[in-house]
């Protein structure tokens, strides 16, 4: 019989852990971007808070201005709509 000579045991494990760092530090790679991307996506929506915020402090104070300078303007305006809301509230119930 011959003998053929085999590989050592130790060069599949080399192989192995090399492998296995590899993928360790992709998904390192892939969580570190994941939790920039959240971040950042976090610091927009922030952003995004305080202007919608701003914006809608800005126009409650312009509304409350305007029914103030313009009470009965405001009272008509309001009896108006409840005048559509009424007559589109009737007309969905005959349907």
């Amino acid at each position: 019989m011959s003998q053929t000579k085999e590989a050592p045991a130790t060069e599949p494990a080399i192989e192995d852990k090399e492998a296995a760092n590899r993928i360790e530090s992709v998904i390192s790679e892939a969580k570190t971007a994941l939790q920039d991307g959240a971040s950042a996506t976090h610091d927009n929506l922030k952003t995004a808070q305080k202007e919608v915020q701003q914006h809608l402090s800005t126009a409650t104070e312009k509304s409350v201005a305007f029914v103030r300078e313009n009470p009965g303007l405001a009272l008509a305006g309001a009896l108006g709509l409840g005048v559509l809301l009424g007559v589109a509230l009737r007309k969905s119930d005959r349907s």
